[in-house]
């Protein structure tokens, strides 16, 4: 199982931000938990049990770099 991640690189303070996992191939054993770790923001999880791909908008109040990591699992 793959992991792909796409969104902005750069983002507006105060604008929410969109970022989308899809995970592949598409023949991929539903259902999967996708976990979102990410800097300033409270984490969040996800089972997905009838698409592959999901969305979440997260914002920021404060400039600097910020860390953002997905994880997949099916079991």
């Amino acid at each position: 199982m793959e992991l792909q991640l796409s969104g902005p690189t750069a983002v507006v303070v105060g604008d929410a931000a969109p970022f989308t996992a899809t995970v592949r191939p598409i023949s991929t054993t539903l259902p999967v938990t996708l976990t979102w770790v990410v800097d300033e923001q409270p984490t969040q999880q996800a089972v997905l049990t009838t698409t592959l791909t999901q969305t979440v908008s997260f914002t920021w109040a404060a400039p600097g770099v910020k860390g953002l990591s997905v994880t997949a699992e099916n079991g």
